[in-house]
């Protein structure tokens, strides 16, 4: 799995999000303007909070939350240990703009 926190999304912005049944694509420009592609599998949550265009300081990377666990009670997962949940977040509000619960996040070339 990708290291989703050793990402530098500092001055980084989100410019399209692809949602289909069980994974998200997230195409990003980074500080140098250079179009990056994620890749999410085995999705079971995406919550966003207007996340086109803003900068972003970093990215988080969750396990074992309470998030997490109530996502995957919603999606009638029985394991919560092979879901992490990836947020990215604003470089102003210090805010989480989008929140992913995913198995795994690999990046596109």
């Amino acid at each position: 799995m990708l290291d989703f926190t050793k990402i530098n999304f500092s001055d980084a912005a989100i410019n399209a999000i692809r949602v289909s049944e069980s994974s998200v694509e997230i195409d990003y420009l980074d500080w140098q303007e250079r179009k990056h592609t994620l890749i999410f599998v085995n999705v079971i949550s995406c919550c966003m909070f207007s996340p086109y265009g803003r900068a972003l300081s970093h990215g988080e990377l969750e396990a074992g939350t309470d998030y997490i666990r109530d996502c995957c009670n919603v999606a009638d997962e029985n394991s919560l240990e092979h879901f992490f949940a990836f947020n990215f977040v604003d470089a102003w509000a210090d805010s989480k703009i989008l929140r992913i619960v995913a198995e795994a996040v690999i990046e596109r070339f």
